[in-house]
């Protein structure tokens, strides 16, 4: 009796010890299916597939979405070279297309009124279909928020094949401010794809982990998305999916900076003020940040503290009184301190600007302008920097119009046009350009706004000095200018004329028989040049010359 008794006790251990081996080997539920989707701004066709898709979220479906922008409907910021290998890995000809866990494809779509159509048809059943099927894989992935490590373990739960799986993360960024086909905003761009786009080959270990740095220094954390996913690189079906946002780290002191504005990075003065817009991601208020200021060594060349009261999701301008950066190649811009203690999250708290050196304008300058709606609110100011005085102030109160100024620099030396918005609203609604002695572009500003909101400092050096003081354009008629062949010069007792390029290089001298001479500037380079004219009087007389051909 107690040897059947004891047969029964060890037949019920070892079910009981199977069953236990059993169910560690159990496949486990979907965390997420997987959804890839081909698209671009250029393709009429994909505005209903994202739709669609964000519809899938709201309604609280276990998917993660992953938009691949390649080169055939995108701009090159919003694509990659692992997303167009991605497009190529799944022979992808048409867009939209959408691979639901990489084996079911979907192609075709829809401006944005075919949303629900495409819903209800193809995005919907499909994910009926995936999210019925388990896993034999399970995946945690852990977020170093100091580093900006992910680290993902993924473990084998059920029985599977190892056969060509592939181990795949990527970090996408959503609310991107994009206007394209009717609508207004981006979203689940892959924005990099670690190690790259052929993954990493996986073992048939019980447990495997996988650690990538993602560098989200151009990126809010709060619109980003890590999503990780096992698939079988032969069949190309996704086995498991998870997703993890950035959002959702708990963080008291978060600050990141945005962007830098008001500067410019051509400097001869070495003097800058730059605006830094700033955006609390933290769950504190911000009430100060430090930041600190360093050359192209590393060293601190100065430091401000800002002072104020942002609750979470609220964006500052912090206005940085000029300093000097010396000779210093580039500017690195670091929020040391948030609310006297370092940053949860530091890696969107530096930003550095390569700097040059400012153009060489030889003398001269031409600034053309179109006002704005409201020009009252600029003030535009130049500026000797080696010795702070006010060479001239230009100040306009037409609305729209265009205008165009000469300015002649007085002397060798550094010198700096100021624009001062008064409303911070920049250049709205206008535009400037400007262009040096030669013809050459220095600066070209479209949208005011988009390159600075208060204040915009340019810097530039003149090496010679044109003189002025004899210019008389009511005398001397020079036509056509610009010129792209034949120039015709005519003046009253013309005796001599001779022509100067911006460098103040003789080009052409004739003396002169009659009041009209023609000069063939074919061969001469674009630019501009002087053209001096020598009358039977002993009059001198000066006016510009533009060669464009």
């Amino acid at each position: 009796m107690k040897k059947v008794l004891l047969f029964i006790v060890a037949s019920v251990l070892i079910f009981n010890s199977l069953k236990a081996q059993n169910a560690t080997r159990e496949n486990v539920a979907r965390e997420c299916v997987l959804y890839e989707i081909f698209t671009g701004i250029r393709c009429p066709n994909c505005p209903a597939v994202a739709l669609g898709v964000a519809r899938m979220l709201e309604e609280g479906k276990d998917i993660a979405a992953v938009a691949y922008h390649t080169s055939a409907f995108s701009p090159a910021d919003l694509y990659t070279a692992e997303t167009n290998s991605r497009a190529n890995y799944y022979n992808v000809s048409s867009y939209p297309t959408v691979r639901t866990d990489g084996a079911l494809c979907v192609t075709g779509g829809g401006p944005a009124d075919f949303a629900d159509p495409i819903y209800q048809s193809y995005l919907l059943p499909k994910y009926n279909q995936a999210i019925a099927k388990t896993s034999p894989y399970t995946i945690e992935l852990y977020i170093d928020a100091q580093s900006g490590e992910v680290t993902a373990t993924v473990n084998k739960v059920g029985d599977v094949a190892v056969n060509n799986l592939r181990f795949f993360m990527v970090m996408t960024e959503s609310h991107i401010q994009r206007t394209w086909q009717g609508l207004s905003e981006l979203n689940f761009v892959v924005r990099d794809m670690l190690p790259n786009q052929n993954g990493i080959t996986m073992t048939d270990e019980e447990t495997q982990s996988f650690t990538e740095t993602f560098d989200l220094r151009e990126y809010d954390r709060t619109d980003c998305e890590i999503v990780a996913w096992v698939q079988n690189y032969s069949s190309r079906e996704v086995l498991q999916a998870v997703k993890f946002s950035l959002a959702d780290l708990a963080m008291d002191n978060d600050v990141r900076i945005r962007e830098v504005n008001d500067m410019v990075t051509n400097l001869c003065s070495g003097k800058v003020s730059p605006c830094i817009s700033i955006l609390n991601n933290g769950n504190a208020n911000l009430k100060s940040v430090l930041f600190t200021f360093k050359d192209d060594n590393e060293n601190a060349i100065e430091t401000f503290l800002w002072e104020g009261d942002l609750a979470k999701g609220e964006m500052t301008d912090v206005a940085i009184p000029e300093f000097d950066l010396a000779s210093s190649t580039k500017l690195i811009i670091e929020a040391a301190e948030v609310n006297g203690v370092a940053d949860d999250f530091p890696q969107d708290n530096v930003c550095t600007i390569e700097l040059k050196e400012a153009f060489d304008v030889k003398g001269y300058v031409k600034m053309q302008i179109r006002t704005s709606s409201n020009p009252e609110e600029m003030t535009i100011t130049l500026r000797n920097m080696d010795n702070g005085e006010v060479v001239n102030t230009y100040n306009y109160d037409t609305p729209k119009k265009s205008i165009s100024e000469d300015i002649y620099l007085p002397s060798v030396g550094c010198y700096r046009l100021e624009f001062v918005s008064s409303t911070g609203n920049g250049y709205d609604g206008g535009f400037f350009k400007l262009q040096d002695a030669t013809g050459n572009q220095v600066f070209f500003c479209e949208q005011g706004a988009e390159y600075f909101k208060y204040n915009l400092n340019i810097d530039m050096y003149s090496s010679s000095v044109v003189d002025v003081e004899e210019i008389n354009a009511d005398e001397i008629s020079i036509y056509p200018n610009p010129v792209t062949s034949v120039v015709n010069i005519s003046v009253d007792n013309m005796n001599s004329v001779s022509v100067y390029n911006a460098m103040g290089q003789l080009v052409y001298e004739q003396n002169a028989d009659d009041d009209v001479i023609n000069i063939d500037v074919s061969s001469w380079s674009n630019g501009l040049y002087y053209v001096n004219v020598m009358t039977s009087e002993g009059k001198k007389l000066l006016q510009k010359l533009i060669v464009n051909k």
